[in-house]
């Protein structure tokens, strides 16, 4: 599916999912710290940071999509930029970044393992990062027809079903601090018949989770 099709029919106007020691992590960098949002679709995430800590950070926002790019910029979020550009090769200079964020995004792009590494690129040493993605049990499937077969979402590339084949991609300047996995639901609210019913209301999807890996980039060894 076209990625500017796809944005106009799946609209992302809430924030994604950050874990609370995340946010605890946010919450301690210092004044004027850099976060970088891959992925940042109509950029709901930056502007919940941005509510969060008023003034605190500068904060960039990154998408493949024009459409989603310009309607993050129609946010107007005070101390936010965004570009439209790729997450593996990513518009932004070396060690430029004290905290990534990239939720649910690595399972689209063609080379995971090089979208890592732009990762590990752009974070200045001891900067941190959150990268989440889809877990599936081997006999999970959803109801969409994707690259990877049934999948959650038609744009899928892969879901993975075996997390240490993910994690061995990180470099080892990448260390890594905790990895969670937290069971996937769906809104059923997104059935359009069913719209007036509340976010609250969900349905657990069979063998699904979201696998969140967070850690801190450090020094290569000589």
């Amino acid at each position: 599916m076209n990625i500017e099709t796809y944005a106009i029919k799946h609209a992302k106007n809430r924030p994604g999912a950050l874990l609370p020691e995340t946010i605890e992590i946010i919450a301690s960098l210092p004044a004027d710290s850099r976060i970088l949002d891959i992925g940042c679709a109509e950029g709901s995430t930056l502007k919940w940071l941005r509510d969060q800590f008023p003034d605190r950070f500068e904060l960039v926002g990154i998408d493949l999509s024009r459409i989603r790019i310009q309607k993050a910029r129609e946010k107007d979020i005070p101390g936010a930029i965004f570009y439209e550009g790729n997450a593996m090769d990513l518009p932004i200079e070396d060690g430029r970044m004290n905290f990534v964020i990239a939720s649910q995004v690595i399972e689209h792009v063609p080379d995971d393992g090089k979208m890592i590494r732009e990762v590990e690129r752009v974070l200045e040493p001891g900067g941190r990062f959150q990268i989440d993605t889809v877990f599936k049990k081997k006999w999970a499937f959803y109801i969409y027809r994707s690259p990877s077969g049934w999948a959650l979402d038609p744009t899928h590339l892969r879901e993975y079903t075996d997390i240490d084949s993910l994690l061995a991609k990180f470099p080892s300047s990448m260390k890594i601090a905790g990895v969670k996995s937290i069971k996937s639901y769906r809104r059923i609210n997104l059935i359009r018949f069913l719209s007036f019913l509340p976010d609250l209301v969900r349905v657990r999807i069979p063998g699904y989770f979201a696998i969140f890996i967070s850690g801190e980039k450090v020094e290569k060894q000589p």
